[in-house]
């Protein structure tokens, strides 16, 4: 059974008894799952600036010239001279003592509490209430974010910064699953893409602004790195609000949508039943092919996220050597690139899908393949690049543009698979994405210390890991799991993956820097 094929119910009588007020100009011309999309926007535009805030924040908190010192001389050779515009000088350090091994715990530890609550989010929202989780984990991730520059000075530590990155990672793990929840209930399957991809086109936007206004905070004089956190929690409190006034979890409970839009909503959306509540059947989702397909493809997606996100920064810092604003500005780059080429492909998506062009599993298949083979073919050329910064940064933008093809297919599969359980499905997705952003950040901070100073970009196989996991992706992704579920033809004890060669490239003249390598096999 293809993508969005699941046996749904006739639209409910309840529709035709339900009363609607005369419609005004405003609710005739603005629909209202269009606010929804914009408010989703948002909220991923404050997802992406509460996660990234500290990537930046953090290369303004630190004493490198301190942390510097305590490094081996044999391996923290400069990869990189300061004689180029607009690098990072010597003296511009921050107040904390943290090396990379602290650093590194300070970013992975977000995503322990973002694998640990997103299949809770997913069935909160698939039982209770979509609208509410993404509202309290909204909230708690805004306060902890607010409070690291307090807690961080009282402390001195970074241990207590690792708590509250944790709490953040609570707070933003059961946001993705419950939009998958709401996008089953709002949007019918050929404008899915579309929708999702303006929603999840907050990410690159909000990164794009994120690491722009962060670099200027920072190397303001008047306000400092503590106000990457402060400004980007007011964003966070004043989304909240508008959330609570204007979304509703359902279009048959919104009072302002009009009989015209509910009709259409009702009668093009796979999942058309609102009450009723369904087991999760956990043996034939854990025994499907297909989401073992889209788990793969969504590991691979994050591994190539959090890359970006817990490296580039880092790298730009302190191996090229770009000063605060500077790198702000570098790494905010690459998210325009995402953005456009992530609206552009689900507007063709959709359309092909809505001519008979191509099925909805096929279009998935192409686009999270491109988009993870692209950003990891982009990813690895960086390894030849050394200190050529414009090479560099080139390459920084066509790897997370590329990345936006997967992007905007990964978020809407676990809805073609089953509206009724893509809560539960995504959000065992999420849970297997967020562990690549724990060992990511860990081992940069490992390589940067005791292998080579400035080894955190010097990696070249690790970034081919979303290319391998591609490779397997077209054998399951996209296949429709319906409300069964029912099992794909590809029995499960041959899905198998082995990852080899995960290695680190010596790039450091240093005899005494040697290459890591080691072998991890998944089965």
């Amino acid at each position: 059974m293809e993508a969005g094929q699941a046996i749904v119910s006739d639209v409910p009588e309840a529709i035709e008894d339900q009363p609607h007020e005369k419609e005004s100009f405003f609710t005739r011309n603005l629909q209202i799952r269009y606010i929804l999309a914009l408010m989703g926007f948002w909220c991923f535009f404050v997802l992406s600036a509460l996660r990234l805030n500290i990537s930046i924040g953090i290369v303004a908190m630190v004493n490198w010239t301190a942390i510097k010192s305590e490094i081996p001389h044999e391996v923290r050779k400069e990869e990189c001279s300061y004689e180029y515009g607009g690098v990072r000088r010597p003296q511009e350090d921050g107040p904390f003592l943290w090396d990379p091994d602290i650093q590194g715990h300070i970013l992975s530890s977000y995503f322990y509490g973002l694998a640990a609550t997103q299949l809770l989010g997913g069935r909160i929202s698939e039982l209770v209430s979509a609208k509410y989780v993404l509202l309290f984990g909204t909230m708690l991730a805004a306060v902890a974010n607010t409070l690291i520059p307090v807690v961080a000075s009282a402390f001195l530590s970074g241990y207590p910064v690792m708590a509250l990155q944790i709490f953040k990672g609570f707070g933003q793990g059961i946001m993705m699953p419950a939009f998958s929840v709401l996008m089953g209930k709002w949007v019918p399957q050929t404008e899915r893409a579309r929708f999702m991809a303006v929603i999840a086109s907050g990410m690159p936007v909000g990164g794009f602004f994120t690491v722009v206004i962060s670099g200027i905070l920072c190397h303001s004089p008047t306000f400092g790195w503590p106000y990457v956190f402060y400004v980007f929690g007011c964003v966070a409190a004043i989304w909240c609000i508008l959330w609570t006034v204007l979304i509703y979890d359902s279009p048959l409970n919104h009072p302002y949508i009009t009989k015209r839009e509910l009709n259409r909503i009702m009668s093009l959306r796979t999942q058309k039943a609102p009450v009723l509540k369904f087991p999760v059947p956990v043996a034939a989702i854990l025994t499907s092919t297909a989401v073992w397909a889209y788990i793969c493809a969504g590991f691979a997606s994050f591994w190539a996220l959090c890359l970006y996100v817990s490296v580039v920064p880092l790298f730009l810092g302190t191996v090229l050597k770009f000063n605060i604003e500077t790198n702000g500005l570098m790494s905010a780059m690459p998210n325009i690139a995402e953005a456009l080429i992530l609206v552009s492909t689900s507007v063709v998506s959709d359309r092909m899908l809505k001519q008979g062009i191509l099925t909805a599993t096929t279009i998935r298949k192409i686009c999270i393949c491109t988009g993870l083979f692209g950003f990891a073919f982009c990813m690895s050329m960086v390894t030849f690049t050394g200190c050529q910064r414009v090479a560099t940064v080139l390459f920084l933008v066509l790897a997370l543009g590329l990345s936006g093809f997967s992007f905007s297919s990964t978020a809407v599969v676990p809805v073609d698979m089953a509206p009724r359980f893509a809560g539960t499905i995504s959000g065992i997705m999420n849970t297997f994405g967020a562990l690549s952003g724990v060992i990511i950040p860990m081992a940069v901070g490992y390589l940067t210390r005791y292998a080579c100073y400035g080894a955190s970009f010097i990696v070249g196989d690790v970034r081919a890991l979303p290319r391998d996991l591609g490779y397997y992706i077209s054998n399951g992704v996209g296949n429709g799991v319906p409300e069964g579920i029912h099992h794909s033809n590809i029995a499960i004890h041959k899905f198998k993956i082995t990852i080899y060669d995960f290695k680190i490239t010596n790039m450091n003249p240093n005899p005494k820097c040697n290459p890591i390598k080691f072998t991890l096999g998944i089965q």
